[in-house]
């Protein structure tokens, strides 16, 4: 694996050997917030979510009619997904990828929780 300026701070911490045989270096990211706009992203994300259960709903049903339950979920896997794009962009800008099985992206894809090294 290689390293470069934005992102990594820190050589690997650990190498552990994987299902597979290989091996996983976990590695300690910094990701700015600002500089990835995670807010207008997570937002965006959000929106589009709530705007695809809206047309479950009747005609002229808005964001804020639909059920707190419904929403919150919406929010927690938009910030997921949100924050799982951060990393892997950061992890891109130093040559690295990330590396989920089924149980850590809860069989989603593209995330749904938990953590993971990186390859």
């Amino acid at each position: 694996p290689s390293e470069s300026d934005a992102g990594a701070e820190a050589p690997p911490t650990s190498q552990q050997p994987t299902g597979g045989g290989g091996k996983v270096d976990d590695y300690s990211l910094g990701i700015s917030g600002k500089s990835f706009d995670t807010g207008p992203l997570s937002l965006r994300m959000y929106t589009a979510l709530a705007g695809v259960a809206l047309k479950r709903f009747p005609p002229n049903t808005t964001l804020d009619d639909l059920p707190e339950e419904l929403k919150t979920v919406y929010k927690l896997y938009a910030m997921d997904m949100t924050a799982k794009e951060a990393v892997r962009a950061a992890l891109k800008q130093n040559g690295l990828e990330m590396a989920l099985g089924v149980e850590q992206d809860g069989g989603i894809p593209g995330g749904g929780g938990g953590g993971g090294g990186a390859e």
